[in-house]
């Protein structure tokens, strides 16, 4: 009988453990609070995205010209012992 009992509880304790690991690991916030808020700024920004004027599309000439600037202004002259 004792043996039966055991064999119940855990029959029926590890499927619930292991529902509450999987629940627990999830990613949910911790209050609807938070929830909603959550679901407000990502409504804020897709609505954001919409109305904001988009921005030039950049070409690969723009992008070389670019990288050229910041280089030329990175690298610095230096002499035999590598000194600036």
């Amino acid at each position: 009988m004792r043996k039966l009992i055991q064999m119940t509880l855990i029959t029926i304790v590890t499927p619930v453990l292991i529902l509450c690991g999987i629940l627990m690991t999830e990613d949910k916030p911790a209050d609807p609070v938070t929830a909603s808020a959550k679901s407000h700024q990502t409504l804020n920004k897709h609505q954001t995205s919409k109305t904001s004027p988009q921005q030039p599309e950049l070409k690969e000439e723009k992008v070389k010209e670019l990288t050229q600037a910041f280089m030329d202004t990175l690298v610095q002259d230096a002499d035999e012992s590598y000194r600036v």
